[in-house]
């Protein structure tokens, strides 16, 4: 037996959900764009560090993933003062460079 009732009332639902689903498209679409058209600065990581790894969330394991880890260090990196797009950094140009770096006494 088919219950117009309930149909009337799941008719709202599937509305919502695919003006949601229409928002969450142009949300996609306008954050792409941003992300496609920044420009971005020259960096590279030079060094990492690991000091310590404990098991997280008490060591539980989740289910098809398994452990997570909390994973604490220092990342150390680089980047070219000249870049303009590196002028946002505080005292970027008073900053040692890398050559001059490696001609100091350690």
């Amino acid at each position: 037996m088919f219950d117009v009732k309930r149909d009337a009332r799941s008719a709202p639902a599937a509305e919502f959900a695919s003006r949601r689903m229409l928002q969450l498209g142009v949300a996609s679409l306008v954050t792409a764009g941003m992300l496609a058209g920044a420009s971005v600065a020259d960096a590279r990581t030079t060094r990492i560090q690991i000091l310590s790894r404990v098991a997280a969330f008490g060591g539980y394991s989740f289910p098809g993933v398994g452990q997570y880890e909390v994973i604490r260090g220092i990342a150390t990196g680089e980047v070219d003062p000249n870049d303009p797009k590196n002028a946002v950094i505080t005292d970027i140009a008073r900053a040692e460079t890398g050559e001059r770096q490696r001609h100091l006494p350690a």
